[in-house]
């Protein structure tokens, strides 16, 4: 599943930060670089944060999610292209908040600070941080998909 994110991410020289048994099937990729998360079980804080300190600090990121295996290049570009000026750029629809979250330089330096867990909101909501969210109806950005045999009875 995460080789579909991969490829909707080929042209930003993505960076993969998985567990051990992902990234050993990932070795070999030439589209992605991967940083190995040897504690997955301390959340999404600790892979942003794994993330964080392998790429240069002064670029901004794009955080995917494998388990939305259905992002497009184009949500991608579309994303970061209304990032302009904010800190935090996301798609939301309906109160729902979306997949890729844009974070600026001025996010990532709070990223040390994230508690452990699955904490992304608190970046995302931060009043310190300009935030842009997109009104988008892209299902990639929001719909979860768990296991390959789910991603392809969606794709068939």
């Amino acid at each position: 599943m995460v080789e579909h994110t991969i490829e909707a991410a080929r042209a930003w020289n993505p960076l993969v930060v998985a567990g051990p048994d992902v990234a050993r099937a990932l070795t070999g990729n030439s589209h992605a670089a991967v940083c190995v998360n040897d504690a997955p079980s301390l959340g999404m804080s600790h892979s942003l944060a794994l993330a964080d300190a392998a790429l240069d600090p002064e670029s901004s990121i794009v955080l995917l999610l494998a388990d939305k295996p259905l992002a497009s290049a184009a949500l991608i570009r579309a994303v970061c292209e209304r990032a302009g000026e904010a800190d935090v750029v996301y798609p939301i629809r309906a109160d729902e908040p979306g997949h890729p979250v844009f974070l600026s330089v001025a996010a990532r330096r709070k990223i040390a600070s994230l508690p452990r867990g699955d904490t992304l909101q608190l970046l995302r909501d931060d009043p310190s941080l300009l935030r842009l969210q997109l009104e988008m109806d892209d299902l990639g950005a929001y719909l979860d998909i768990d296991t390959p045999e789910a991603l392809n009875a969606l794709v068939e």
